[in-house]
Order: C-alpha cells, then structure tokens, then sequence
C-alpha cells in the first residue's frame, strides 16, 4: 500500500518535505531544540561530519546540507515489510523485544493519537480557534 503525502504537520500547513524536516527539530512540544545547537552538535561528531563530507564535500554543515539530508532520508522510509510490520500482520513469529515493546508504548503513549497506523500520518488535520482582538486605530 502506498500513500502519497503533499502536506505535512498537524495543521497541513507545510507543503514541501524539506521544510517539514525542520519543524520537529525546533518546535517547542516536539525536540524544542535551536537549529544553531543542533549543527554545532552535528559538526563536532566525527560520524556525521565524515558522512556531511562524503555527501556534500564539506565538514561545515549548514542549515541547507541538514534539510537536504533530512528530506533524502524521509524518502527513503519504506515501511511494507519491517518488522514493525510482520509484528502488526502476526507474521512469521515475530515479536517485539522487550525494548521495542517498552518503545512502542510510549509510541502509543504519546504519538498514536496523531501518528496514526498504519500511514502513521493522517488526512484530519488539527485545527484551533485562536482568539484575536482586533485594535481600532
């Protein structure tokens, strides 16, 4: 089964695949963490500037370079026949280890309402009334 996605986030409010890589970075319920602190992490790990290097032909890692892998990264995400999956269709005696199992509790816990199985995504997108003043000049 396939599913092809043109809007992205809770709201649909991001339409294209590289800029849906940055939003769960730095969005503050997500991993609330500053674009600037993760490439000061990402070059100083030897793993991943030697892997920046080899694709990009740079160990300075910029903002353009993590999106571009990011998005490179989404789309290689195949998810048809993993163990995740063989595990769901009660395939082949597959079960989850102990740490997978832990893990997808807190998947459960956390994430399913949103992430739904088996696209983990969902067309419902999320909408919330804001309230607004308007000021008269």
């Amino acid at each position: 089964m396939a599913k092809i996605i043109s809007l992205f986030h809770w709201d649909g409010g991001v339409l294209n695949l590289n800029a849906q890589a940055i939003n769960p970075i730095t969005h503050v319920a997500e991993m609330d963490m500053r674009l600037d602190s993760l490439l000061y992490r990402l070059d100083r790990s030897p793993i991943y500037s030697a892997a920046f290097k080899r694709t990009f032909g740079t160990t300075d890692i910029r903002p353009f370079h993590l999106v571009k892998a990011l998005a490179q990264f989404t789309v290689s995400l195949v998810s048809a026949n993993s163990k995740y999956d063989k595990v769901m269709r009660a395939e082949d005696d597959q079960v989850f280890t102990d740490q997978e199992s832990k893990g997808m509790v807190l998947f459960t816990k956390f994430c399913a309402s949103c992430h739904k199985p088996p696209f983990f995504g969902g067309d419902d997108f999320k909408f919330f009334i804001l309230n607004y003043w308007i000021l008269e000049e």
